[in-house]
């Protein structure tokens, strides 16, 4: 399911994956890779940590392939993303890029708070 601005409910971004988490790091943490395709053709692959209410994770260029599709597009220096927990039944989610020639480091890109809703 995209995501959609809360506005008028217009898709505005959307992205399939796995996550797979690997061994603890830590006491209160584990590592994990995240795998993402993007319908605009760029794959990526990402290492960070979960906790108990965070999830961190991040890749450099090295991690993405680029197919053909995305020839032209902006080049994407670095990505992060973080993964918050919010109360009970909510998780908020948020992107940071840095973009080849604009910026030094990650900037906000997206941001989303999600709530379990019951069938």
């Amino acid at each position: 399911e995209p995501a959609r601005s809360e506005g008028n409910m217009i898709p505005m971004h959307a992205e399939m994956g796995f996550l797979k988490f690997m061994k603890p790091t830590t006491d209160d943490c584990v590592a994990v890779e995240f795998a993402l395709a993007h319908p605009f053709g760029v794959v990526e692959m990402e290492k960070g940590e979960v906790g108990a209410s965070m999830m961190e994770v991040g890749c450099t260029d090295e991690g993405m392939l680029r197919g053909p599709s995305s020839e032209g597009g902006k080049e994407v220096a670095r990505i992060r993303r973080v993964f918050q927990r919010a109360g009970e039944d909510g998780l908020g989610y948020e992107v940071f890029l840095q973009i080849q020639g604009q910026s030094d480091e990650p900037v906000l890109h997206l941001k989303c708070d999600m709530k379990r809703v019951e069938d």
